[in-house]
């Protein structure tokens, strides 16, 4: 390949790894769980910016690009559902809003970064550090990797608890019980608790019969207008270029 179209390769397939990523939470993730997608997209963030760091030929980065590209597209469809899920009503909105705020901090850092790297960093540091974060020397052996955000990610994922309702939809009622407790600071036998459960129960009894086509359909919950906003606003920050640049 033409080396303009090599690096349009390169940067482009961490896209089509982030869609099957997103692709295998949709379909998969109620098997693996909210908790476990996200340590097993770590692990795959980790393993792929390894191989991106440590590369000394294009198909390496290719491959590390692929494979981070799946982490990224398995937090992406995983992280927003176990918010919501987790969190009070009142603010789940806020936690959705808060993740693409500090998806856009990101960003900036990661700009600062190179910057700092152009400027202060010889020959192939320049592009290894702000990829893997190194606390180590290029100059003799393996590299160091220090991944910081998705080591953070993976243990804080570790620590946390799993999806109430995730937990429900298996069956496993007394565990989702105990964890709703824990979020609103009650006993387990607190009317509210008990509410919170049932409606849960409810919600997933409406699953049974769910159907793809019921996303386009407006009905009493404005199912089309709903899936219009989600669809229209991934489009647009899509078709904008901007994250392909980033």
């Amino acid at each position: 390949m033409r080396k303009p179209l090599t690096q349009s390769f390169v940067v482009a397939i961490y896209e089509v790894g982030a869609l099957f990523g997103a692709g295998f939470a949709a379909l998969r993730g109620d098997v693996l769980g909210r908790r476990r997608a996200i340590i097993l997209a770590a692990i795959l963030i980790l393993i792929g910016a390894s191989i991106q760091t440590g590369a000394h030929a294009v198909w390496h980065l290719i491959v590390g690009r692929i494979i981070a590209g799946l982490g990224i597209g398995v937090l992406t469809s995983t992280v927003p559902t176990w918010q919501s899920e987790m969190a009070k009503p009142h603010l789940r909105g806020t936690l959705v809003m808060t993740e693409g705020a500090c998806i856009v901090m990101g960003v900036a850092l990661s700009y600062w970064t190179n910057l700092l790297a152009w400027h202060h960093f010889p020959g192939d540091r320049q592009w290894r550090l702000p990829i893997g974060l190194q606390r180590a020397s290029f100059s003799h052996g393996p590299p160091d990797l220090v991944v910081v955000p998705a080591t953070t990610l993976l243990i804080g994922a570790t620590l946390m608890p799993e999806s109430p309702r995730w937990l429900m939809s298996k069956k496993r009622k007394e565990e989702a019980q105990e964890i709703v407790a824990r979020i609103w600071a009650a006993d387990e036998k607190d009317k509210h608790v008990k509410s919170q459960v049932k409606g849960m129960s409810k919600a997933l009894e409406k699953l049974d019969d769910f159907r793809w086509g019921m996303l386009f359909e407006q009905g009493p919950d404005c199912n089309r207008y709903r899936t219009s906003i989600s669809l229209g606003c991934q489009a647009l920050q899509q078709l904008a270029g901007t994250n392909l640049l980033t």
